[in-house]
């Protein structure tokens, strides 16, 4: 074993132990874990950032915004009953008309934003 797979699994399984533990945020951690892995020189700087610079994140962050804000003003409400209403409330029926309506709108709408509507 080599001492970089060493430190990268010295640092995964303290990971692992920061994010189930959840004594540190979770963000926190994740910025840890990118903060170690530069300071040890298993990262470059560049390719410790880059995932900044794609705007995928930003997308998906922004979609659980404006998710977030179809909640707040009861947007949702009516399509929460009429699913509730269709299955009787019973768990396992509103999973299948849940996800049986996440298939067909994504036939029709770009798949994030239909996923993250139905979170």
């Amino acid at each position: 074993m080599t001492p970089e797979i060493l430190t990268v699994t010295v640092i995964l399984l303290a990971a692992l132990i920061l994010l189930v533990s959840e004594k540190i945020p979770m963000d926190l951690t994740a910025l840890g874990i990118m903060v170690a892995l530069m300071l040890t020189g298993i990262l470059a700087p560049l390719d410790a950032v880059a995932g900044f610079a794609n705007p995928a994140p930003l997308t998906v962050g922004a979609l659980f915004i404006v998710t977030k804000g179809l909640v707040r003003t009861g947007s949702l409400t009516t399509l929460t009953r009429l699913i509730s209403t269709l299955t009787g409330g019973h768990p396992l029926r509103v999973l299948v008309v849940t996800l049986s309506l996440t298939a067909v709108l994504s036939a029709f709408l770009n798949n994030t934003p239909v996923v993250v509507m139905m979170l």
